[in-house]
């Protein structure tokens, strides 16, 4: 399984929302994740969980709180990550949605 092709790191697409958000987790998120979106994500913009007690027990997930680029795009990319299947840093695409 390889990650397609995603957009450099640096570089983040401009559509916002949930509809953006869900298109691009669908084109760029690594296989067998649920997405929410929008979402509770304790507290952060987005989060990506594998079978965590009490945020997604027996399921991969990605949560999107604010649909901002940067939140989608890391969350694709760390779903790989996680899953040692792409060897880039935790939100590589910055810390959070700008405010």
């Amino acid at each position: 399984m390889v990650p397609p092709a995603t957009t450099r790191p640096g570089a983040v697409v401009q559509a916002y929302g949930c509809a953006a958000a869900l298109e691009y987790l669908q084109l760029y998120a690594a296989p067998g994740f649920r997405f929410v979106c929008p979402g509770y994500a304790l507290g952060a913009d987005a989060l990506t969980c594998i079978d965590y007690p009490g945020v997604c027990p027996g399921e991969k997930l990605i949560i999107i709180h604010d649909p901002c680029p940067v939140a989608y795009m890391n969350e694709a990319s760390n779903s790989w990550v996680i899953q040692d299947l792409l060897d880039v840093p935790i939100d590589q695409y910055g810390p959070s949605c700008p405010r």
